[in-house]
């Protein structure tokens, strides 16, 4: 009796612990697998609902492939009609692993092209600039032009030395060496790097470039969805199309003849996609102008010096005056007057020096022509570099949405 009823209790534990194990089971399953019918098929995150860690690479394919012999692909005819078919899954691997390896080849390829684009399209136009040096230079190193550069320099020495101390010297030089260098800058911008017309046509360019890129990544995109459409198309089986209420069912209407296929690349296809910004252009400008500036810093060195040298003598004349008693505005009048009479050679001699003569214009003409070279290099660089961050991102977006035919919520869950 009493055995009996151990054999009784034993199978009831046996019982309870396979309900309870199943129960558990059931639990894990539901928590792990997604409610494919939660997606509709007009919601554009049937594209998105992937795992992108995995999409990434071929790995979630490759355990797919491991445990079944065929695997549903999903695609969407148009923005709202979508289809599946059950494929082998060994040949769709195949196809899935050679299209990856390409696209990687591909945007080698593409960003090669692009540059080949950008140098083309921008090269006419920065072939003009060279020209404008001459003339610039010309009128930079006339004597007028030192003439008045030389005045203009003397004019602000001399208010500025007198709202300083003797200590603050250096200063005054150097806020004088940086007053004339602003001013050949605006005449370099103004004369040679015109910024408003060569600004344009540098925009037209970059959009051309861009438009041929464009072309590129179409036709690039059309062989990716070229070997999805032909896998299909050769694949044997019933294609099935979803509806929001009533699921997967077999599609009669579906025909090789009449298929459609959603590209992988869509937004490629959109007529107004946009342009690349020319923010770079912009940037490039700012960088050459900074680049003369520093050049030009150098250039008037000899002649901010004179000029603060001439100021600071007309300065110390002035509190001489002032200390006999004259009025500071007399003083100041005289002091000036006297210094420019005591100083005309010197002034006169620096109009004549052309800035340093001609070997300071061979070193400076040479600066600038380096100094253009230098933005023709930046400015394709920098676009370069935007355009690669476009070929990166549609590149990925057509891998993306590769891995989403395979991957998505509907090829796991059907």
């Amino acid at each position: 009796m009493k055995l009996h009823g151990l054999v009784i209790t034993g199978t009831l534990l046996l019982i309870l612990g396979g309900v309870g194990g199943w129960w558990i089971l059931g639990q894990q399953i539901d928590t792990r697998i997604p409610y494919h019918t939660q997606v509709s098929p007009k919601d554009p995150q049937f594209i998105e609902s992937i795992d992108f860690t995995n999409s990434i690479d071929s790995k979630s394919i490759d355990s797919i492939n491991t445990k079944n012999s065929n695997i549903w692909v999903v695609w969407y005819g148009d923005d709202t009609a979508v289809y599946r078919l059950q494929v082998d899954a060994i040949k769709y691997k195949d196809l899935y692993s050679t299209l990856r390896q390409t696209l990687v080849q591909d945007q080698i390829r593409l960003e090669s092209i692009a540059s080949s684009h950008i140098s083309a399209t921008l090269a006419p136009i920065f072939a003009r600039l060279p020209s404008r040096i001459t003339p610039f230079l010309d009128n930079l190193f006339s004597i007028t032009n030192n003439a008045i550069l030389i005045q203009v320099a003397i004019g602000f020495a001399l208010e500025a030395v007198q709202k300083h101390t003797s200590e603050n010297i250096t200063q005054v030089r150097e806020t004088t060496r940086i007053l004339l260098a602003n001013k050949i800058v605006k005449e370099f911008r103004e004369s040679v790097l015109l910024p408003g017309f060569t600004l344009r046509a540098l925009r037209s360019a970059s959009s051309r470039a861009f438009a041929l890129l464009r072309q590129d990544l179409l036709e690039n995109c059309d062989r990716y969805d070229r070997a999805f459409r032909n896998f299909v198309l050769n694949a044997s089986g019933t294609v099935e199309s979803r509806e929001e209420k009533l699921g997967w069912k077999p599609d009669p209407s579906w025909q090789q003849g009449n298929a459609t296929f959603l590209s992988l690349c869509p937004e490629l296809r959109r007529p107004n996609i946009g342009q690349i910004s020319d923010t770079p252009l912009i940037e490039a400008f700012a960088a050459i102008e900074k680049m003369i500036h520093a050049q030009a810093l150098e250039l008037v060195r000899p002649l901010a010096d004179a000029a603060v040298d001439i100021a600071i003598q007309s300065n110390n004349t002035t509190n001489t005056l002032i200390t006999y008693g004259l009025p500071s505005g007399i003083s100041r009048f005289l002091g000036s007057t006297l210094n420019s009479i005591a100083f005309t050679w010197t002034i006169v001699k620096k109009a004549f020096d052309n800035l340093g003569g001609p070997q300071s214009r061979k070193r400076f003409a040479s600066g600038i022509l380096a100094s253009l070279n230098g933005l023709k290099t930046d400015s394709v660089q920098r676009l370069h570099s935007v355009y690669r961050t476009f070929i990166s991102a549609k590149i990925e977006r057509i891998g993306l949405n590769l891995a989403a035919r395979s991957e998505g919520v509907w090829s796991r869950n059907p």
